[in-house]
């Protein structure tokens, strides 16, 4: 085994813990699912406090998984009460649900989750109190090589945000060719 395979293969196993913390890096990619508009909120993600953190599926079974990692989801009450949150993820593929959670979420605390199994999910955020729902669509392509998440926002205002990110850094697979000199 080569330097370079020893070294991602313990990043990846060292980092899969902590997918749903990606902070986000400069220039990094995110889709937004809120109206496309900036949100200094989410810019700002930052819990104070993980009340859970939940593994959702099994690495087992899973084809080449450094190609294949896991997908970080984070649901932060930025809110300043303690707030009831449901979330509830569904494998898309599948047509079936992989978890179903209600849980009280103090001021500044977020609740964690790690898809660790490669497929599309649909994660569904919602507030009964606030009577507002948030629907993310975590697509397939965010398994590959990179590290991604899914950050959602429950704000005092009555929205819930999200956005999903990656690395774009962490693929080993890079080839470089040599021009020859003349």
């Amino acid at each position: 085994m080569n330097r370079r395979s020893l070294i991602a293969g313990a990043g990846a196993a060292l980092s899969a813990p902590l997918v749903g913390r990606l902070p986000v890096p400069a220039g990094a990619t995110h889709d937004r699912t809120d109206d496309g508009a900036d949100s200094p909120d989410l810019d700002s993600f930052d819990p104070t406090a993980v009340r859970t953190e939940l593994a959702v599926g099994s690495r087992e079974g899973v084809a080449d998984p450094e190609a294949n990692r896991p997908h970080g989801v984070s649901v932060w009450n930025a809110m300043p009460d303690v707030s009831t949150v449901e979330v509830r993820i569904v494998d898309v593929a599948d047509d079936r649900v992989v978890l179903e959670l209600t849980t009280k979420l103090a001021a500044d605390a977020a609740v964690e989750f790690s898809l660790l199994e490669p497929s599309a999910y649909r994660l569904d955020v919602r507030v009964p109190a606030m009577d507002a729902r948030e629907t993310v669509e975590v697509s397939r392509s965010w398994f590959d090589c990179n590290g991604s998440s899914t950050q959602v926002g429950v704000f005092e205002d009555g929205r819930i945000d999200s956005r999903t990110v990656t690395t774009l850094l962490e693929c080993a697979d890079v080839t470089v060719s040599e021009t020859p000199s003349e």
